[in-house]
């Protein structure tokens, strides 16, 4: 499931937001809201916030994380 779902995004592999918290089995919304709370954990290597033109590539996509396989 990881390898699928892999993204490249700014030249580094990453996994958006969604498919992250599908991996896990929790909501996006809990995933989103441990990141503000720890966001001195996800430093650039780990956690990308997208831009809106990397959003509107992936459409349906609500959050503007993807994380980096250190990330994950």
């Amino acid at each position: 499931m990881i390898e699928n779902n892999m993204k490249t995004i700014r030249g580094k592999r990453a996994m958006l937001h969604s498919d992250l918290a599908k991996l896990y089995q929790v909501s996006p919304e809990y995933l989103n809201k441990q990141v503000s709370k720890n966001s001195d954990c996800f430093p650039e290597t780990f956690l990308l916030k997208l831009t809106p033109q990397e959003l509107n590539a992936f459409k349906g996509e609500a959050f503007p994380y993807a994380f980096t396989e250190q990330g994950i």
